[in-house]
């Protein structure tokens, strides 16, 4: 009996063992998974920083490039995205002439923006006649500018009909693209226009004139 007793109370201080082992187990397991999970997410969160700055990177090899060093290269390069199973890559491939053709597009938007200089010819009350002042005034500007092509347009003050100034400011306009031609200067338009367009309501004199467009 009492040897039975010796071991039943053996067997009774064995059990608080047993489950002191399992609990530590189960916390081995645990803090394992734990360290795995953060493991993965920490790789990943690393993996995808650096992506975001090689990707940075890469585009700013593309728009930091001045257009000037693009023009010099034979090709370009366009930059895609490869997916894998763990992280993304770039990959390079070659694309010709990506970035020449808005570039020649460019220019020729820019080359056609408009250019021009205007030369005012004032005449007397009720005249379209060219005194030696204003011819003067006509060849030096001819002189300077070099023009190969103009407009002329004439204008009136407001005193008179509206069907005698549109007549004297047709007449202006003629007399001044008369001097231009015999100055060897192509005249490409030649426009009157009586009662309207004032420089200057309170002076009459300012608005009784003739303008020379230069397109340059």
């Amino acid at each position: 009996m009492e040897s039975t007793v010796h071991r039943y109370r053996g067997n009774q201080k064995s059990y608080p063992r047993r489950r002191e082992i399992v609990s530590l187990s189960d916390l081995f397991w645990i803090i394992l998974i734990l360290i795995v999970l953060f493991g993965c997410s920490t790789t990943e969160e690393v993996a995808r920083k650096q992506d975001s700055i090689e990707s940075t990177k890469l585009v700013d090899l593309n728009i930091g490039t001045p257009s000037s060093e693009i023009a010099k290269k034979p090709h370009t390069f366009k930059y895609e995205t490869v997916r894998s199973a763990t992280s993304e890559q770039f990959m390079i491939t070659k694309k010709e002439n990506e970035l020449r053709a808005p570039q020649r597009a460019l220019k020729i938007d820019l080359s056609r923006k408009p250019v021009s200089k205007t030369l005012t010819i004032y005449f007397p009350l009720d005249s379209w006649e060219l005194g030696p002042d204003q011819s003067r005034i006509i060849q030096r500007f001819i002189s300077l500018n070099h023009p190969k092509e103009v407009d002329v347009t004439g204008y009136t003050c407001w005193f008179g009909s509206k069907k005698h100034n549109q007549w004297l400011a047709l007449r202006r306009a003629r007399e001044v693209a008369s001097s231009l031609r015999k100055a060897g200067i192509k005249v490409r338009s030649v426009k009157g226009k009586g009662k309207c367009c004032y420089i200057d309501r309170k002076n009459p004199a300012s608005n009784r004139r003739a303008e020379i467009t230069v397109l340059l």
